[in-house]
């Protein structure tokens, strides 16, 4: 819990809600804190991340369509293009993994998720101007739990 006040606006971080909102049947699944990542720690972040090592997403994945590139930071997937990355040449983009994971286990722990409560996949998506981006679906079963969305910057 080192980097989390020091990185994220937990002002709107209500996790009685939150968890309120992952179990009301009436919601649409999602809840937005605006404003969540520092203002100076999402500046770093995208200096960052724009040197990332992205590549080109298929067209199509799990029957949508989708126009975006990605980058894969993750330690379990065997198709993450993270390996090889320095911690310390993306240290930003390791610190948001880190300290967000702080807090997703006390989600986690409140929300009683089943399973091992840790994050076990990040992707970096960068949608083109002009792009479909993606088309509405339904992640893969491995994704359970909570997926949670920041976004870095609408222009990146």
């Amino acid at each position: 819990m080192k980097h989390v006040k020091q990185f994220f606006n937990l002002k709107n971080f209500d996790i009685e809600n939150i968890v309120k909102e992952l179990y009301n049947p009436l919601s649409l699944g999602v809840l937005s804190i605006p404003n969540f990542i520092d203002a100076e720690f999402r500046n770093q972040l995208i200096s960052e991340i724009s040197k990332c090592p992205f590549v080109e997403g298929p067209k199509v994945y799990l029957n949508a369509r989708q126009d975006l590139e990605y980058f894969v930071i993750s330690e379990t997937d065997k198709e993450s293009n993270y390996l090889g990355l320095s911690a310390k040449q993306f240290s930003q983009v390791f610190l948001l993994r880190e300290s967000y994971d702080a807090l997703y286990k006390i989600i986690a722990k409140e929300a009683q998720f089943q399973g091992n409560a840790q994050i076990n996949y990040v992707i970096v998506q960068r949608y083109r101007a002009g792009s479909i981006g993606i088309e509405q679906h339904l992640d893969e079963s491995k994704y359970i739990n909570l997926t949670s969305i920041f976004i870095i910057d609408e222009n990146l």
